[in-house]
């Protein structure tokens, strides 16, 4: 299988993309300068964020801001077919009250915080 990447601009500081590949290597840890959402469409798959490691689950869901240092490791030959959402804060701050922060659950790192949320069906 080919990698096959569709990504669409929404605005500069806004971006969208799906991603299907069988070959994944991702050997360094990274950053961004925007906000992530990555929503899982396969099992398999290993996601390191800062010092926690995630067993990757078809409808698992990661909120990761732009400090948070990351990697995904797929094993050779097992298809990864994932969601990406990527973008700056200020794009949502504009949307956020003070009744409800958006930003909130990629801010806030207190107690028993987990980047990692698992969606039904």
């Amino acid at each position: 299988m080919n990698k096959v990447e569709l990504s669409e601009p929404v605005r500069s500081s806004f971006s969208i993309s799906h991603s299907v590949s069988d070959s994944w290597t991702m050997s360094n840890y990274h950053f961004h300068d925007s906000y992530e959402i990555l929503f899982s469409l396969t099992n398999t798959t290993k996601f390191f964020i800062e010092d926690t490691m995630y067993e990757v689950e078809k409808g698992d869901l990661f909120v990761i801001n732009n400090m948070e240092l990351h990697r995904t490791v797929a094993p050779p030959n097992v298809c990864y077919e994932r969601y990406v959402i990527s973008f700056h804060p200020e794009y949502v701050e504009e949307y956020s009250t003070s009744e409800t922060n958006l930003l909130r659950c990629f801010t806030d790192r207190t107690g028993s915080f987990s980047s990692k949320i698992h969606l039904s069906e």
